[in-house]
């Protein structure tokens, strides 16, 4: 039974200051995405603001474990939707190897955004 919280992470990106970092860095969605988050992403009419909120997403869930950056690829935490709408966390990598040494059996996910704002919360929920 999953019922113990392990971590609770928060984040707020500013879309338009993403956006921008966008534009003047463009390599920075290969640094940042997986592939399967730039095609979803680059499929929405307004693709920056669907990345500002993975960014953030991402963000949260390394906060969420609290381990900082620290072995952690931005492309270890990939964020996509599921079926129903709800978005999900799949992790890959090094990100497996801390939620298991961590006990993390799985990360709860909860995204929002307004004109100028992105959020994420994640919660690492173990058993």
């Amino acid at each position: 039974m999953l019922n113990a919280v392990q971590g609770l992470g928060i984040d707020i990106v500013e879309i338009e200051r993403f956006k921008k970092a966008m534009e003047k860095h463009p390599r920075i969605i290969d640094r940042l995405f997986t592939e399967t988050e730039q095609s979803y992403c680059l499929d929405r009419k307004k693709p920056y603001l669907h990345f500002a909120v993975r960014f953030a997403a991402k963000e949260a869930v390394l906060k969420s474990l609290e381990t900082g950056r620290s072995g952690i690829g931005w492309k270890d935490v990939e964020v996509h939707r599921q079926n129903s709408g709800a978005p999900e966390v799949k992790l890959h990598n090094s990100a497996v190897d801390v939620t298991s040494s961590k006990g993390v059996k799985k990360i709860v996910l909860s995204l929002s955004f307004s004109h100028t704002n992105a959020v994420a919360a994640a919660i690492a929920v173990g058993g």
